[in-house]
C-alpha cells in the first residue's frame, strides 16, 4: 500500500491535530445517550485511521498522543486512558498493519487484522472488567446497579425502588449480556472505521491502492485454532469463560464477515448485485440470528475455499478475476 509518507514534521503535526479534534470531539464531545450520538462515538477512531492511512502510521500514533495529552486536562482523569485504548492505540495498530500488507515479504492481511482487532477487543473488555470488579461472582449484581444509575441519571426513575421486579428481570438479563454487547459494539467500531477510512482515503487519491477488498477478505488459520481453544474455555468459571464466551462471539463476527464477504464475492457480475448485497445486510441488521447463516458460510469458506484466492506479490485484490 503506497501513502504520502515524505512530509515534514510540521505537516505531521497540523495534521495530527486535526485528526485528533475530529476524533476527540466524535468520542466525548456528543451525546452517547441519543442514536445519532452512539452512531458518532462509534466512529471516534475514523479520523486517526484516515490520516494514517493517508500518510503514515505514526501520523495516527501522533493524533492519539495528541488527543490522550488533551484529555489529561479534563476533570475525569479516567478520559485520556478510556480514549487511548478506545481509539488511539487500536487505530495505530490497524495503520502499521495496513502499511504492510502491500510489503512483498508480509504475511498480514486484511483478516490478519480483522482477528487482530477481536483479540484486542477481549483482551481489553475482560482486562477492563477484572479491574474494576475482580470479584466476577459480583459483576451482574454490580452491572445491574451501574444500569439502575443510568436510568436515574437520565430521569427514568427518581429513586430506585421505582423498579418493580419485572423491571428487575429485564435489567438482570442486560447486566449479564452487557460485557458481550459491548464487545460487539467496540469491533463494529473498529471495523467500520478501518473499512470507511480505507475508502475515504481511497477515494481523496491520498491512498493509492486499495487495502481492504472485502471481497477477499479470509480469516487466518489461527483464527481458526482460536475458534478450538476458546470452545473448552467457554466452559471454565468466572473471567476466564467469560472471556471464552467473548471470544467466539468475536470469532463468529469474524467469519460471519467472511463469509459475505463469499457473497460479495460471487454475486459481483449479477445485475442484481447491489440489491443482493442489500437484502443480506439489511437481513442481518433485522434479524442477527441470520448472521449465524453467513458464520457457518464463512467457516466453509475457510475449509473449502470457494473463491480459491491465491495472494501474489504482483496482483492486488482488485486484480483478481471475479
Amino acid at each position: 500500500m503506497k501513502t504520502r509518507t515524505n512530509i515534514s514534521w510540521i505537516q505531521a503535526i497540523l495534521i495530527s491535530c486535526i485528526a485528533c479534534a475530529a476524533s476527540v470531539l466524535l468520542c466525548v464531545g456528543m451525546r452517547p445517550q441519543s442514536l445519532p450520538g452512539a452512531l458518532l462515538f462509534l466512529l471516534s477512531p475514523l479520523p486517526l485511521i484516515i490520516a494514517g492511512l493517508s500518510y503514515n502510521a505514526l501520523v495516527a500514533a501522533l493524533a492519539a498522543l495528541i488527543g490522550c495529552l488533551a484529555l489529561s486536562f479534563v476533570q475525569n482523569p479516567a478520559l485520556p486512558l478510556m480514549y487511548g485504548l478506545v481509539a488511539g492505540l487500536p487505530s495505530w495498530l490497524i495503520c502499521a498493519g495496513a502499511a504492510n500488507y502491500q510489503n512483498k515479504d508480509s504475511k498480514i492481511t486484511p483478516g490478519h487484522v480483522v482477528f487482530g482487532i477481536a483479540c484486542y477487543v477481549c483482551i481489553l473488555i475482560i482486562s477492563a472488567t477484572a479491574i474494576i470488579v475482580p470479584d466476577h461472582s459480583n459483576l451482574a449484581n454490580y452491572l445491574s446497579e451501574m444500569i439502575k444509575e443510568s436510568f436515574k441519571i437520565q430521569g427514568e426513575t427518581n429513586t430506585l425502588s421505582n423498579f418493580d421486579e419485572k423491571d428487575a428481570n429485564v435489567i438482570s438479563i442486560f447486566a449479564r449480556v452487557l460485557p458481550h454487547m459491548s464487545a460487539i459494539s467496540f469491533f463494529v467500531m473498529l471495523v467500520s472505521s478501518s473499512y470507511l477510512g480505507a475508502k475515504i482515503a481511497l477515494m481523496s487519491s491520498l491512498l493509492r491502492q486499495d487495502w481492504l477488498d472485502f471481497r477477499v477478505l479470509k480469516m487466518p488459520v489461527l483464527a481458526f485454532i482460536s475458534i478450538l481453544i476458546a470452545l473448552p474455555l467457554n466452559l471454565a468459571p468466572g473471567y476466564i469463560g467469560l472471556g471464552g464466551e467473548i471470544f467466539i462471539l468475536l470469532l463468529s463476527l469474524c467469519f460471519m464477515l467472511q463469509g459475505l464477504a463469499v457473497l460479495h464475492f460471487k454475486v459481483a457480475k449479477s445485475i442484481y448485485w447491489r440489491w443482493l448485497i442489500l437484502v443480506s445486510w439489511s437481513a442481518i441488521i433485522i434479524f442477527g440470528f441470520i448472521g449465524l447463516g453467513f458464520t457457518l458460510i464463512g467457516l466453509a469458506d475457510f475449509i473449502f475455499d470457494f473463491r480459491k484466492l491465491r495472494r501474489s506479490s504482483t496482483t492486488s485484490p482488485n486484480q483478481l478475476e471475479l
